[in-house]
């Protein structure tokens, strides 16, 4: 397993090879305690994925009124799975509308979307079953900012056997109030 640097600085750099990579974790109640508290995403720009700043600078040209709310730093291990907003490797810039439900009324939003698999991976969970859960950013070209997201969940049930949970992606896309349609992000 590769070492998990804290985030400096040069890690920062918004080239193609800072993009978000693919997680892969097995999760089960043992070894996941719940939600964490809120972690320094929009506190401190340390934590900030490539993209971020750019993200913000892009629904405001798309013409949401309130552009920072319009973009997040989506953690690929959700937060509710136990994920951390403090670790790079963990964040990846996304499109609210992508990550979860919308934050006002004027911001249309879409399902599914990944707060919507992180839930049944959640359910499964707390049921007591085993998950084999991935998320793949998904990119076109030299991008920072992903295109997309696969996301992919098997369960291990605690009665024996395994299934897939889901497998499909979930497109990093952000509604346009200027242009009146989908952009991708």
């Amino acid at each position: 397993m590769a070492e998990v640097r804290t985030a400096r600085r040069e890690q920062r750099k918004p080239c193609h090879w800072s993009r978000s990579r693919p997680c892969s974790h097995f999760i089960d109640k043992a070894n996941n305690p719940g939600s964490k508290p809120k972690t320094g995403t929009e506190e401190d720009p340390l934590y900030r994925p490539p993209g971020y700043d750019w993200a913000k600078r892009y629904a405001g040209h798309l013409g949401a009124p309130d552009p920072q709310n319009w973009r997040n730093a989506c953690h690929l291990l959700a937060k509710q799975l136990s994920g951390s907003g403090e670790r790079l490797d963990n964040l990846s810039t996304c499109s609210r509308a992508a990550n979860a439900n919308p934050y006002s009324h004027v911001q249309p939003g879409f399902e599914p979307n990944m707060y919507t698999y992180e839930t049944k991976v959640k359910e499964a969970i707390d049921a007591g079953h085993v998950v084999h859960y991935q998320v793949t950013p998904k990119y076109d070209g030299a991008r920072t900012v992903p295109t997309g997201y696969e996301m992919k969940a098997t369960v291990y049930w605690k009665s024996g056997g395994s299934g897939q949970l889901f497998h499909d992606t979930v497109e990093n896309k952000i509604y346009s109030l200027k242009f009146g349609e989908w952009y991708n992000m």
